[in-house]
């Protein structure tokens, strides 16, 4: 069994203790049978290994368990994904790092500049090609304007990584792009682990790889 089946594996039956079950299984999809969910992981435990990239993951062994996980999707008209991101950059005490493919949502950058304004330390690496700058559409220039620390990565083809990391404790993920696209038009899942330290310091560890090998904002 590949250490990403492991993850999964882990990341489910850690939902499944910490919000009773029936509630995990509604936000995997519906009220469906606990048979589902584990045909569903059986499935992608028979992938070829050949499918993961060596070393994509890293086993998570620890005591700690999230104290709640969050989980929205879109599009839908309460804006449910973007209130979660909203939610998740507003509760930042100390640091903010976020990895963005796309980033054209005002309500979210207003979020960034508020924890700026908190005295909070946000860094921000986006995808070099869809985060131009200087007339475009990417709020990059923006938040880099209120204090924000921006870097673009040109490294790969496309730079797809999609998380905020908030003071080491908190992990947002998904396919959620923040752009109204996202939020309105595209079908698109979003998920929050609040207080998971030890999934958090993975995700900060990737963060700081990206943050290197990226160039400031021109």
């Amino acid at each position: 069994m590949s250490r990403l089946v492991l993850l999964v594996l882990v990341i489910c039956a850690t939902a499944m203790f910490a919000t009773g079950g029936e509630r995990f299984l509604h936000g995997l999809g519906g009220n469906r049978p606990l048979g589902v969910v584990a045909d569903q992981l059986a499935a992608l435990r028979n992938r070829p290994d050949d499918l993961v990239k060596a070393d994509a993951s890293k086993m998570v062994t620890s005591r700690d368990t999230p104290e709640l996980i969050e989980v929205a999707f879109a599009p839908y008209r309460d804006d449910a994904a973007l209130r979660l991101v909203v939610k998740t950059i507003d509760s930042g005490a100390r640091t903010i790092e976020v990895a963005v493919y796309e980033f054209t949502s005002k309500p979210v950058a207003d979020a960034l500049i508020r924890a700026v304004h908190r005295g909070v330390k946000v860094y921000l690496v986006a995808d070099a090609q869809e985060n131009p700058g200087k007339g475009g559409s990417s709020r990059v220039d923006y938040v880099a304007a209120a204090g924000v620390a921006v870097r673009l990565d040109d490294v790969y083809p496309i730079m797809h990584d999609k998380f905020i990391v908030v003071d080491a404790d908190t992990v947002e993920t998904g396919s959620f792009n923040y752009t109204h696209a996202a939020q309105r038009k595209n079908a698109e899942n979003e998920l929050v682990l609040w207080h998971a330290p030890a999934v958090a310091r993975l995700y900060a560890e990737h963060f700081s790889e990206l943050w290197a090998e990226s160039r400031p904002i021109d």
